[in-house]
């Protein structure tokens, strides 16, 4: 069964790789981009530290499912998500905490919806989003199968994507593709352009 490996950055990416030696990676949806620019216009404060403040909020059902039937939620892989993409404009008239609620329900329905849809054994997450309490919690409640963050498995959850890049450098140097056709909808394995 397919093992994912999600990083919920300012938009949130999976990888997944299956046991028939498939690698599908793309983006699921918003990371932390939309509650960081809510609480930056809401409480001039850069995030919702812990998930405090979405903690405390109830999730509006109604936005919610709304914002799951957007178009972008039908394509099956290879796509790719800007953090412009969605606004903030569905939850203004939300009151304070069930704004951040909602906003995290968001990030957390788009996760597991993707990793459900392949019927994940595991979830491994890192980025600033695993130390939200509260998407944790949401992922952790509709995810079938198990899921930890980087930090429980003493990997540095703040460097992953950082050391992924590392990687994908280390192979554009020995020559080894970075990039494929279930990743990227290339045509065929490819490396990183030119080392000069």
């Amino acid at each position: 069964m397919p093992v994912c490996f999600v990083n919920i950055g300012g938009i949130s990416n999976i990888t997944v790789i299956d046991d028939q030696k498939y690698i599908y990676a793309y983006d699921t949806g918003p990371g932390m981009c939309l509650l960081d620019q809510y609480m930056v216009l809401k409480k001039k404060i850069n995030f919702d530290k812990g998930g405090k403040h979405s903690l405390k909020g109830n999730v509006n059902p109604k936005i919610l499912k709304k914002l799951m039937s957007d178009k972008y939620f039908l394509k099956k892989k290879n796509k790719s998500l800007d953090r412009n993409y969605f606004s903030l404009n569905p939850f203004m008239k939300l009151n304070f905490n069930d704004a951040c609620a909602t906003i995290s329900a968001f990030t957390a329905h788009t996760i597991i919806k993707e990793a459900n849809r392949f019927n994940a054994k595991y979830l491994i997450v890192s980025g600033g989003g695993s130390k939200n309490k509260n998407v944790i919690k949401l992922m952790q409640e509709t995810f079938r199968g198990k899921l930890s963050t980087a930090d429980h498995l003493n990997l540095n959850s703040d460097f992953i994507e950082s050391q992924a890049f590392a990687y994908l450098g280390i192979r554009r140097i020995k020559d080894l593709p970075i990039s494929f056709p279930s990743t990227t909808g290339v045509k065929y394995p490819v490396t990183g352009g030119k080392v000069n």
